[in-house]
C-alpha cells in the first residue's frame, strides 16, 4: 500500500473515531496553543484582529492536518467570515493586554460537519461521508414517533440570489452559510432543522438548475443523506432597499408546496446576521404550517406566488390525453385541477363530447411524477388499453368519480 493510500485511511479512521466520542472529535479538530501578539489603535481593536488571527492559524494547522500539500493548493484563500462558520468554540488559556496590545494563548475547536463541507466543496479529496454513520444528525427513537409533527426533521435547502443568478451550492451564498449557523442554536434543533453541508456528495445526489424543478428521486437522495423527512426550500431574494423576502415550499416526494412568503429587514446589522430576521420569520412560517390542513386556497396561492424563474418551465414534455366525465360540472372541476399542477402549461382542448374531452399538454417532469401530481388533486393517470389508432395514450379521470 502506497503512502497516499495510507494516509487516506488514516485520515478516514480519525474522522470515524471522531464521530463517537466529543473527546476523539476534539483531537482531531481542536488546535490547541494558538498563540497571538497582536497591536492595534485600541485594546478591543487589538483582541478582535487577534482572535481573527488566531482562527486563521488554526484553520492552517487543522488543513495541514487533513490535507496534503498537494490538495492545500486547491484551496482558495479562505475569507475571515468563511472560518468563523467553521469555528464551534475556543479557549482561552491565558491572555494579556495593555492600551493597544493584545497577547493570549487559545485552543480552537472547529466543527466537523462545517469543515467536512468546506474541503469536499474546494478539493478533489474523497473525504468519508459523516452522515452515514449517524454523525451530526437528529437521531430518531421510539418516543420522537409519537411525539407530533414537530418532531419531522426538516432539511432546509437555501437558494440565494436573483432570477438566473439564483444558487444552492455555488458560492458565495451568504444566506445558506447564515442558515449553517443558526441552524447550531437551540430553537432549530427544537424545530429539528438541519441544512446541508453543500460537499460534492450533496452535489452529486441534488443539484437542479432551478429551486422548484427537480428530480424527485434525486431529492430522495438528498433527503435519505440527512435522515431527513422533508425539505423546504427557502428563496432568499435581496431588494433593492435591503429587505429580504423569502419564499418557502415543502416538499417531501411530491410537487413543492407554497408554505408563505416572508419580507424581513437586516436593520443595521452586517455581515450574515443581517440574515437573521428573515431566518426567525421563516422559522416560525415553518412551524405553522406544520400544523396547518392542506387545501385548495392553499395550492391557489401556490400557483400564484410562485417566481417564474425558480421553476425551468423550458424542460417539458408533450402529453395527449383523454379525459373521462360525467357531466359538465365534473369536466370544470378537473380542469381547475389541472391549473393548479405546478410544471403543467400551455393545456389545449383537441376536442369535447359527451362522457370525454381529449386534451394535449406540456408538463416539466416525467409521467411517473405527473401521475403523482395528478394524484394530489384527486386525478388519476393511467395509459390508455385501446390500441386503435389516434387513440390517446393516456385517461385521465377523477378519482372515485
Amino acid at each position: 500500500m502506497d503512502y497516499q493510500s495510507m494516509r487516506h485511511l488514516f485520515f478516514i479512521a480519525l474522522l470515524f473515531l471522531s464521530i463517537p466520542a466529543n473527546a476523539q472529535n476534539t483531537d482531531v479538530f481542536t488546535v490547541n496553543n494558538i498563540a497571538v501578539d497582536v497591536e492595534s489603535d485600541s485594546a478591543f481593536s487589538a483582541r478582535n484582529n487577534a482572535l481573527e488571527k488566531a482562527r486563521r492559524d488554526a484553520f492552517n494547522i487543522l488543513t495541514s492536518r487533513l490535507l496534503t500539500q498537494e490538495e492545500r493548493k486547491d484551496l482558495p484563500k479562505a475569507k475571515s467570515k468563511h472560518i468563523a462558520t467553521l469555528v464551534d468554540s475556543f479557549e482561552i488559556n491565558r491572555e494579556k493586554y495593555s492600551k493597544n496590545r493584545y497577547l493570549a494563548s487559545l485552543n480552537i475547536t472547529f466543527n466537523p460537519r462545517a469543515v467536512h463541507g468546506y474541503l469536499g466543496r474546494y478539493t478533489n479529496v474523497a473525504l468519508p461521508d459523516l452522515f452515514s454513520h449517524g454523525a451530526n444528525t437528529p437521531s430518531k427513537t421510539a418516543s420522537d414517533s409519537t411525539q407530533s409533527t414537530m418532531k419531522i426533521t426538516r432539511l432546509i435547502l437555501p437558494w440565494y440570489g436573483k432570477e438566473s443568478a439564483i444558487t444552492l451550492w455555488r458560492d458565495p451564498n451568504p444566506w445558506r452559510d447564515a442558515w449553517a449557523s443558526w441552524a447550531r442554536t437551540q430553537r432549530a434543533q427544537d424545530l429539528n432543522i438541519i441544512v446541508p453541508i453543500g460537499d460534492i456528495n450533496d452535489m452529486q445526489a441534488f443539484n437542479p438548475q432551478k429551486p422548484l424543478s427537480f428530480d424527485q428521486d434525486a431529492l430522495q437522495r438528498l433527503l435519505n443523506r440527512y435522515n431527513a423527512d422533508q425539505a423546504i426550500i427557502a428563496m432568499a431574494d435581496p431588494l433593492p432597499n435591503g429587505m429580504i423576502r423569502v419564499s418557502l415550499y415543502q416538499s417531501t416526494s411530491m410537487t413543492p408546496r407554497f408554505i408563505d412568503r416572508v419580507i424581513a429587514s437586516g436593520g443595521s446589522m452586517r455581515g450574515m446576521n443581517r440574515f437573521l430576521p428573515a431566518i426567525y420569520q421563516s422559522a416560525e412560517k415553518i412551524e405553522s404550517a406544520a400544523t396547518k390542513a392542506y387545501s385548495i386556497a392553499a395550492a391557489k396561492q401556490s400557483v400564484t406566488d410562485t417566481p417564474s424563474f425558480a421553476v425551468d418551465n423550458t424542460i417539458t414534455t408533450a402529453f395527449e390525453a383523454e379525459v373521462k366525465i360525467a357531466n359538465i360540472q365534473q369536466w370544470i372541476g378537473i380542469k381547475q385541477s389541472l391549473s393548479l399542477v405546478s410544471g403543467v402549461n400551455n393545456v389545449q382542448v383537441k376536442s369535447l363530447s359527451p362522457g370525454r374531452a381529449v386534451i394535449a399538454f406540456r408538463y416539466a417532469g416525467t409521467p411517473e411524477a405527473l401521475r403523482r401530481d395528478l394524484s394530489r388533486r384527486g386525478l388519476s393517470l393511467y395509459a390508455n388499453p385501446t390500441q386503435m389508432s389516434g387513440a390517446s395514450p393516456y385517461i385521465i379521470v377523477r378519482k372515485n368519480g
